[in-house]
């Protein structure tokens, strides 16, 4: 909601719908009620993600996924890469298992991870603003040359990574 009175502001004349949903394979085909053109996944839920990553590869829908950010202090070294390409991430390792077990090609899917191995003391996962900040910013980039001339007539710039 927060996003929506902001994005209002500058421009009145946006469509956006905010859906509050617990996503799950229950409850993905709500997104059937509307014009969906882009999927920005940042969902902790590795089930959710694996749902929405399924409904986007079924329905066309650009989507890039956010990954482990956690346990990270470099925001240097966040960056999109293909899922196929993940590694010391324990969120990825996860949900590439997962993508594979349900028939789903990893190297379709572009995400933004840190490539810093997460420095973990106990089961605790810490954040420092910056890194998720940092692919937050990487994520608002890649969607926005999506949406430019150059990302749309340029599938390869944005798709084989």
């Amino acid at each position: 909601e927060c996003a929506k009175k902001h994005l209002l502001a500058i421009d009145p004349n946006l469509d956006i719908t905010v859906i509050n949903q617990k996503i799950d394979s229950q409850s993905i085909d709500i997104l059937n009620k509307y014009h969906v053109d882009f999927i920005v996944d940042a969902i902790d839920d590795v089930n959710a993600k694996v749902e929405i990553s399924k409904y986007a590869l079924t329905n066309n829908i650009p989507l890039i996924i956010s990954l482990g950010m956690a346990n990270r202090l470099d925001p240097n070294l966040v960056e999109i890469i293909r899922l196929d390409k993940t590694t010391d991430d324990p969120l990825a390792k996860k949900f590439r298992y997962e993508i594979k077990k349900a028939g789903l090609d990893t190297r379709s899917l572009m995400c933004v991870l840190s490539k810093e191995k997460p420095k973990k003391e106990g089961n605790a996962l810490n954040s420092i603003m910056s890194v998720p900040s940092s692919a937050g910013l990487n994520i608002a980039s890649y969607v926005i040359n999506y949406f430019t001339k150059e990302g749309k007539h340029n599938e390869k710039h944005l798709w084989n990574c």
